[in-house]
């Protein structure tokens, strides 16, 4: 009898033990944002021009934020534009960044849209050609 006892005392603790880094993961997810890595390569090829960054789902202000990197090795008198199109259930909000021969990094935060997806452009001029990726936000 005091096997099956013991036994159910092990088993219980460590249930309850399970239930509780159970429990803490499950809170844990439950805060973290969801954040989605984008790149996108202009005409002019990757090691030239390349725009990449993250978005990141800000669920308790219905907003997005995004860290975008531009990288351009091209000669100054070529440029690279990255065009960010953020699109929302309550409206969509872009953004137009340049650099030239250069490398930059921005943060922008959206505008309360409940950002739902967006698109990147990464254009090379002269001459006017852009490459484009769409990401999930959420």
């Amino acid at each position: 009898m005091k096997r099956i006892s013991r036994a159910a005392r092990i088993t219980a603790a460590t249930g309850a033990a399970a239930f509780g880094v159970l429990g803490f993961t499950g809170t844990a997810s439950a805060t973290q944002e969801a954040v989605s890595p984008f790149s996108v390569c202009s005409p002019a090829g990757c090691d030239a021009q390349r725009v990449d960054g993250t978005v990141e789902y800000l669920s308790g202000q219905n907003r997005a934020r995004i860290v975008v990197r531009l990288t351009d090795t091209t000669p100054p008198e070529n440029f690279l534009i990255a065009r960010l199109e953020l699109g929302g259930w309550l409206g969509s909000q872009s953004w137009t960044l340049q650099s030239n021969g250069q490398s930059k990094q921005f943060v922008l935060t959206s505008e309360e849209i409940a950002p739902a997806s967006l698109g990147v452009s990464a254009c090379t001029a002269p001459p006017s050609a852009c490459n484009k990726v769409s990401v999930p936000v959420r």
